[in-house]
């Protein structure tokens, strides 16, 4: 009952906290779910109705971008931000934006990718689409799994998870999405990682108050919105709050890496090693950073130390590897016997601790002196059956127009074509 009467709430906020001032007008498509018997990659009563509906958080389809000076005039210094670098091209996703849409379907110089962002497992994820969903974009669906958005490609209509980067429901069920390296950092510290970079436009085509979180404060609480696996008595899940923050390392194999922020605090640039792979993740604790990279035995040694020496390109602190290279957070090498060499980084992700352990109870999480699992996790080698709620055959497209503080509402219903 709580969670329906939250679900209800979210939904009216994320709408009507649109309109952040007298005469303007936001619109909102709401395609009407309707139950349907599905096979589900996951328990299909676990996927539950997060309360907006489908595109009742807007993604944002044609992103606008501004420079550095004009994105300074909207957020300061210790703002958090998605970074991205690709191609040459470096941009910039104020999380004071990404809580309002989710996701961003952009492109750099032709390729075609997704960010995406849930706040209520505060993980941002980027994906390609150009291969995995054929060039269509991605939309919020509404509904989520352990508490963690799940997306839909408007071309099939399946249903994807984030943190799974899988589908769960629908035609290309069971099939993986890689990710792609981000960076999850304050905005003071992406604009010294790339003084040329881009920052998304809060020019987004919809009217929304981006000075302010519809979620209030619970990034530090430790409350949880909707039902979860998550179990705050018991290990692996009580051994930090349920908001710490923890990179994510999908390997190879599908095992998963989890080191907790705590842990990197503590020497701020651990090295360990999982299989026949060695990684190492440089921590600057002040900008919520942390990027992780491949280790090369030959070049790097068996270990990295952070310096009291600041790298004149980043103006942020340098890394000394075993054999006395100098590198920056960029991965690039600083001082060292050859300047052509860089670190690659690891496509990894930053997600609050109680979703980490709630999607995967199994990971093998870094202690400061290796890695513990504690139990056998969960399995995405089964199918379930059971009734889940899709996109129907009916749009509702919703107009609010605000008027001298007073609201006028207009319905509309138009029709759609129906789901097959």
């Amino acid at each position: 009952m709580i969670c329906n009467h939250f679900k209800v709430f979210l939904a009216i906020l994320l709408i009507f906290s649109g309109s952040a001032a007298p005469n303007n007008i936001s619109e909102i498509s709401y395609a009407s779910l309707q139950l349907h018997e599905e096979e589900c990659l996951v328990p299909c009563e676990d996927i539950r109705d997060g309360g907006p509906g489908i595109d009742g958080i807007p993604a944002i389809d044609n992103p606008k971008f501004v420079s550095i000076d004009e994105g300074n005039k909207f957020w300061g210094d210790k703002h958090l931000v998605a970074g991205i670098y690709i191609n040459g091209v470096a941009k910039a996703y104020p999380y004071g934006i990404m809580n309002w849409h989710e996701i961003v379907n952009d492109a750099f110089k032709d390729e075609l990718y997704s960010l995406t962002y849930c706040p209520l497992t505060g993980s941002a994820i980027l994906f390609e689409r150009d291969q995995s969903i054929g060039g269509s974009t991605f939309g919020v669906s509404g509904m989520l799994h352990e508490n963690n958005l799940i997306m839909y490609d408007r071309g099939t209509r399946t249903y994807w998870s984030q943190m799974l980067q899988t589908a769960i429901v629908g035609e290309k069920i069971g099939q993986k999405i890689p990710i792609f390296p981000i960076v999850e950092t304050t905005w003071g510290a992406w604009k010294k990682l790339h003084p040329d970079t881009l920052i998304l436009s809060r020019d987004t085509g919809y009217s929304r108050d981006y000075d302010r979180s519809p979620y209030g404060t619970y990034d530090t609480s430790s409350s949880i919105y909707f039902p979860s696996s998550y179990d705050a008595s018991t290990l692996p899940y009580n051994l930090y709050h349920a908001k710490h923050k923890t990179v994510v390392i999908p390997t190879d194999n599908g095992e998963i890496l989890a080191i907790p922020f705590e842990q990197l605090a503590k020497t701020s640039a651990p090295t360990f090693k999982y299989g026949n792979i060695t990684y190492v993740t440089f921590f600057e604790k002040e900008e919520s950073l942390a990027i992780t990279y491949y280790v090369d035995k030959e070049t790097n040694g068996n270990s990295f130390k952070k310096l009291n020496e600041i790298d004149p390109k980043t103006l942020l602190p340098l890394f000394e590897d075993e054999n006395g290279n100098k590198w920056n957070f960029l991965g690039e090498l600083a001082e060292g016997t050859n300047p052509d060499v860089a670190l690659q980084q690891v496509p990894s992700y930053n997600a609050f601790w109680f979703a980490v352990t709630a999607f995967y109870p199994n990971a093998n999480i870094y202690d400061g002196a290796g890695f513990q699992k504690y139990t056998d996790g969960k399995s995405l080698n089964q199918t379930f059956t059971g009734n889940v709620e899709r996109p129907g055959s009916e749009t509702l497209a919703v107009t609010f127009a605000f008027s001298i503080g007073v609201a006028t509402i207009v319905l509309r219903i138009k029709r759609s074509k129906p789901r097959e």
